[in-house]
């Protein structure tokens, strides 16, 4: 996934994601495709977190109990 992709995912604007990672909009704003690497590392494992998550919800709630 890309940037853009992993933005929309989380419903996170430019400002919402450098409130989450501690630097400022604008800062985000000039990486204009250029992301730093260990940012798009943080956003994979917190998609695949999310994603992990979400199927254990539904494996609970598919439970026969």
């Amino acid at each position: 996934m890309d940037f853009r992709g992993y933005l929309e995912y989380f419903g996170w604007s430019q400002g919402e994601l450098a409130r989450q990672i501690g630097v400022t909009p604008e800062t985000v704003s000039r990486w204009r495709g250029d992301v730093p690497k260990v940012v798009l590392l943080y956003l994979g494992e917190k998609y695949r977190h999310a994603e992990y998550v979400k199927g254990l919800r539904l494996w609970w709630e598919a439970r026969d109990l």
